[in-house]
């Protein structure tokens, strides 16, 4: 293996790796906290805030690069996410999950910058930079995969718990294994900073109304198929690994896509289809139905993978992290608020109005992606880069 397919292969294989610790707590969360607790639909979306809550710290990604080598930050990640799993499999008593799922949804949020930033630092061809950042992103739904199958596979005779501790195992063997590598990153830590910058405000939108949609769908979906359709922890582990391989084709076909296509066609298409998406939940009485847009969902989720590689195309290298950092905060930032907004409208009106509100925000970042891929043309048609 040479430097260069090594060097790829450590953002690669951390982002699968915690990914993976991810979806083996997250896959069986709904069902847990609905059937077992019996909570509502407004502390459902309270209890989805505060997960959404570490995405804040994706800002810190910024300083942490100016101190700390690269390699050393992913081999944290993969700590915490192990720490984290092995918190919440040892938890007699619900609230004392809280710490657990804190530290997890920290290491995810963190981990999609940090990796994205790596990967767009080893490629130097811009129109290269849209496949690498989909191929990482595709380990997203692999890893998923694996912990959906692995529950669905072991859960009767190894219990939840025992699976929980040997993926927590493994991300901790691959940790150690970073923090002691003779490996390096061609990262310009010194240059980085976390600036807002005015002519970057349609990528801040769009990663904002993402977050709002993201938040959305896998706030209310899941809760809709539980409590409107009666979904059990056996057919919602099977939908989610239904819609992990959906997502992995998805990520697949988007880093096909990325190559040959103009990204405004890609997120026009994507944010205005899931506009209507949302407009099935809202209207569709078949679970067969909605299952069916579930995973057509699914398949277009990885979209924030085209949003962040055209980004590269003007603005310049070593400014990257910041602006990934600066993205990822307010796509978390949204993440803490639809939730709240959507608990409210669905417990004085209904979760078909929480629906027509998701499809309004897919629809106004339809028209934002536009915007925003005009931009990045007309600085690259002018040699332009932000600085």
């Amino acid at each position: 293996m040479n430097v260069v397919n090594r060097k790829f292969s450590i953002p690669y294989l951390s982002y699968f790796l915690v990914i993976l610790g991810f979806n083996v707590w997250s896959s069986t969360f709904h069902v847990y906290v609905i059937k077992e607790h019996n909570l509502s639909d407004f502390e459902v979306s309270l209890l989805f805030s505060l997960t959404s809550v570490p995405g804040l710290l994706a800002m810190f990604a910024v300083p942490l690069y100016r101190y700390i080598n690269p390699r050393v930050v992913l081999a944290s990640l993969c700590a915490l996410t192990a720490v984290a799993l092995l918190i919440i499999s040892n938890a007699g008593i619900w609230w004392l999950l809280i710490p657990g799922v804190l530290a997890i949804c920290c290491g995810q949020a963190f981990s999609y910058t940090f990796n994205s930033a790596l990967c767009l630092s080893l490629v130097d061809d811009r129109d290269a930079a849209q496949n690498a950042l989909a191929k990482m992103r595709s380990f997203g739904p692999l890893a998923a995969l694996c912990a959906t199958a692995s529950i669905l596979l072991f859960e009767q005779s190894l219990g939840y718990k025992a699976i929980v501790g040997v993926v927590a195992v493994v991300v901790l063997i691959f940790s150690l294994y970073l923090f002691f590598a003779r490996i390096d990153f061609p990262l310009n830590r010194e240059k980085v900073r976390l600036k807002i910058k005015n002519s970057l405000w349609p990528y801040y939108a769009l990663n904002a109304l993402s977050g709002a949609r993201s938040a959305l769908f896998k706030t209310f979906v899941i809760t809709l198929l539980i409590r409107e359709h009666d979904f059990d922890m056996a057919r919602t582990s099977g939908l989610i690994l239904a819609s992990t391989i959906a997502g992995f084709i998805g990520y697949r076909a988007l880093a096909w896509l990325s190559d040959r296509v103009d990204p405004k066609y890609i997120l026009g298409f994507v944010h205005t289809t899931v506009g209507f998406l949302f407009i099935g939940f809202a209207t569709v009485p078949s679970s067969e139905v909605l299952v069916v847009l579930f995973l057509f969902d699914s398949m277009i989720f990885g979209v924030a993978a085209v949003t962040d590689s055209t980004l590269r195309r003007f603005v310049a290298k070593d400014k990257i992290v910041g602006q990934l950092s600066t993205g990822m905060s307010l796509f978390y930032v949204m993440g803490i608020v639809a939730p709240i907004v959507g608990g409210a409208i669905a417990s004085f009106y209904s979760l078909d109005v929480v629906f027509l509100f998701a499809a309004a925000v897919a629809w106004t970042a339809a028209v934002v992606s536009q915007i925003y891929c005009a931009r990045a043309s007309r600085y690259r048609e002018q040699g332009l880069l932000v600085d």
